[in-house]
């Protein structure tokens, strides 16, 4: 019974997240604002790890983005970044209410995807905080049924840009009623940008 409903819960989200991309599957790269993929971004570009003139806002998205780009068609991974985001979102918020049974499951996974918060982020091409958004679902259920790995992984999630690395680590302190494991484990998961910060200091500095 409960693999039939993750099952139906999981076929419900990908339907919602692809009426939502639709249009992405008319070949070409989605260009909005900031969601700027190119066929090649290089690894060897001081900003894409954060140590260029500009703060380290989208350490380690671009690296991130770069490495899998190299490996996989940059338009495939990019489909695939942002409808897997969708479904992290929709699953989650299932999960997290699947004590009260199927229809309450469907009816988050559906209020978790289509909000004006995610559409807002397509909007501005903010895929890494639709990551991050997804990935906080799955740390609050990591959290919750006590499943480390889950946490963990979740953690490393919401880590693709400072801002959302922040909010990760403070959802892990506040649901999880710790501090010194959280902050720990955030630190770990944010070093890219950490470090990157801390070796261009000068960015920091006001004009």
């Amino acid at each position: 019974m409960e693999t039939w409903r993750r099952s139906i819960v999981l076929q419900w989200s990908a339907l919602l997240a692809l009426l939502v991309g639709v249009p992405w599957f008319r070949g070409g790269y989605v260009l909005s604002y900031d969601m700027v993929w190119v066929p090649r971004l290089e690894l060897s570009r001081s900003d894409v790890w954060g140590l260029g003139s500009a703060l380290p806002r989208a350490v380690p998205s671009d690296a991130v983005a770069a490495l899998l780009g190299a490996a996989v068609d940059p338009q495939v991974v990019q489909r695939v970044v942002l409808l897997g985001a969708l479904v992290l979102a929709a699953t989650g918020g299932a999960r997290l209410v699947r004590e009260l049974g199927l229809p309450a499951q469907m009816a988050a996974a559906t209020f978790a995807l289509w909000n004006p918060f995610v559409a807002e982020r397509l909007v501005l091409g903010q895929w890494p905080l639709l990551v991050a958004y997804g990935a906080l679902f799955w740390l609050v259920v990591g959290l919750r049924e006590d499943r480390r790995s889950v946490y963990a992984l979740a953690l490393v999630g919401t880590a693709l840009t400072p801002a959302s690395g922040l909010m990760g680590v403070l959802v892990a302190v506040v649901v999880g009623r710790r501090v010194v494991g959280p902050v720990v484990l955030g630190a770990l998961v944010n070093a890219p940008w950490i470090a990157a910060a801390l070796l261009n200091s000068d960015a920091l500095a006001p004009d």
